[in-house]
């Protein structure tokens, strides 16, 4: 299955306080594939909710614990991935 999540700068997620991360390493774990990206990447083309993700390889490492491809390897994703919301509403501190 094809899991993305919809989260905050990945570069502010921290691995020992946000559960997303625990939720996308036992997603990986389990065989699906992992894509994340932040509310400004999603859009509505073509009659069809779509998002430019990045695919990500989660690591059980609390100090590097993902890798991503380029920017130029960001994909498109539509509506037939399993959509997880865990970005913030607020400034973390």
């Amino acid at each position: 299955m094809e899991i993305a999540f919809i989260v905050d700068p990945l570069d502010s997620l921290k691995a020992d306080k946000d559960s997303s991360i625990s939720m996308m390493g036992a997603a990986a774990l389990r065989g699906h594939r992992i894509d994340a990206f932040e509310q400004t990447d999603l859009s509505w083309r073509e009659g069809q909710v779509v998002a430019n993700a990045l695919r990500l390889t989660v690591h059980a490492d609390n100090t590097h614990w993902h890798d991503t491809g380029t920017a130029e390897n960001r994909r498109t994703i539509v509506t037939r991935a399993r959509i997880i919301f865990r970005a913030s509403q607020g400034n973390r501190t």
